[in-house]
């Protein structure tokens, strides 16, 4: 059937993005299919990889990512110890024509906006349950750079019947909700929703008591900026701020008291 065994997976298939994952399923846990899934992708025919395998190496337009069981030297740079772990478990190095993302501990991502096929190291456990936050990081954080050239932005944060809640990532549990600007529609663990007129960010405050506050575009902005799911050493760059400042322009900003939120017990589900 495929050369390699590979199984491919494209996120909202049904909404046709052009991003995709594939990986050798005997070679990890069971626990990787069902987590992907979770993620928002679904597995492709064997009919539908074989198309999108025939552009790979001349019509491709979108973003691959091939899961690698780490070898013996990505293995040793997945744990190894280093300056910048003290400040977090990710972290990006900067190399010549490409990029490499190291979660400690979990995977090695290499990438790069000038290419359209991407590949991480990963141990066989990836989507393991017992460290879902930071699979799931790890994942958001990937989508976050496949999307950007769909105009589509993540944030940190739950959907909830207003709008939704933006947290900080260990808060959500690194869950993400994705806003696709142009065709303004959502995507987070519900599914897919349209972006409606009346759509609302949450900003939740410890203080305040018994009221809402608006935020203004300027607040909007910069609280937005600051929980993006994109992540990168020299900052946002330049279509993620476009997506936010176009996104602060449809929607509106409250800051709402923390103890009037009721989140979901399992973040997961």
């Amino acid at each position: 059937m495929k050369e390699n065994n590979w199984t491919y997976f494209q996120y909202q298939k049904e909404q046709g993005l052009p991003v995709f994952v594939r990986a050798e399923l005997s070679g990890f846990d069971a626990s990787l299919s069902p987590f992907l899934k979770q993620m928002g992708f679904s597995e492709m025919e064997n009919q539908e990889s074989l198309a999108l395998e025939s552009t790979l190496d001349t019509r491709f337009e979108g973003n691959l990512l091939t899961l690698k069981i780490a070898g013996p030297s990505v293995s040793r740079q997945i744990n190894q110890v280093a300056e910048g772990d003290r400040y977090g478990s990710e972290c990006i190095t900067p190399k010549e024509g490409y990029k490499v993302y190291r979660f400690k501990s979990k995977a090695l991502l290499v990438y790069s906006f000038g290419v359209s096929q991407w590949e991480m190291g990963c141990l066989s456990d990836f989507g393991d349950e017992a460290a879902f936050s930071d699979y799931r990081c790890i994942m958001n954080r990937y989508l976050s750079w496949a999307l950007v050239a769909e105009g589509i932005v993540g944030f940190w944060g739950v959907p909830v019947e207003e709008g939704m809640v933006v947290l900080r990532r260990k808060e959500s549990q690194s869950e993400a909700v994705f806003i696709d600007v142009r065709e303004n529609r959502i995507f987070s663990i519900d599914g897919v929703t349209p972006l409606k007129s009346n759509f609302t960010i949450l900003r939740l405050d410890s203080v305040l008591k018994d009221k809402n506050v608006p935020m203004n575009k300027e607040e909007l902005i910069s609280f937005l900026s600051v929980n993006s799911t994109f992540f990168d050493y020299q900052g946002l760059n330049v279509p993620i701020r476009q997506a936010i400042q176009s996104l602060a322009k449809v929607v509106s900003g409250i800051v709402h008291p923390r103890e009037s939120f009721k989140p979901r017990t399992d973040l997961s589900l």
